[in-house]
């Protein structure tokens, strides 16, 4: 049994390691979308609902803090946040980036 505690271990987050460093710092954020319509025989909707989610592809050193603002907040519904996410009253996401790909936000929007 080891004396020391792996460095991942030592984080005070639990999805990022402590000694993150990458010679490049790179994010990509992806938010990709899905819709579905229901339409009479006429051809007007009756339905329309889209399914979204938000995707970070992350390669930032340290301990990077992202803010994302949603224009019209209170339109989604059924909302799944990524633990790392901090809302602040719906208008503004701020989260600590974890390492790698991770998906930040599934939502649903209904018209």
């Amino acid at each position: 049994m080891s004396q020391q505690l792996p460095s991942s271990q030592l984080s005070n987050i639990p999805w990022r390691k402590s000694d993150v460093w990458y010679p490049t710092n790179d994010i990509y954020v992806d938010v990709v979308e899905e819709v579905d319509c229901t339409l009479a025989r006429n051809g007007n909707p009756i339905g329309i609902e889209i399914r979204g989610r938000v995707q970070c592809n992350s390669q930032l050193s340290g301990v990077p803090d992202l803010i994302m603002s949603f224009n019209h907040p209170r339109m989604l519904t059924d909302v799944s946040l990524h633990p790392c996410v901090r809302i602040r009253k719906w208008q503004q996401v701020g989260h600590t980036v974890g390492q790698a790909r991770g998906c930040l936000d599934v939502h649903v929007l209904k018209i």
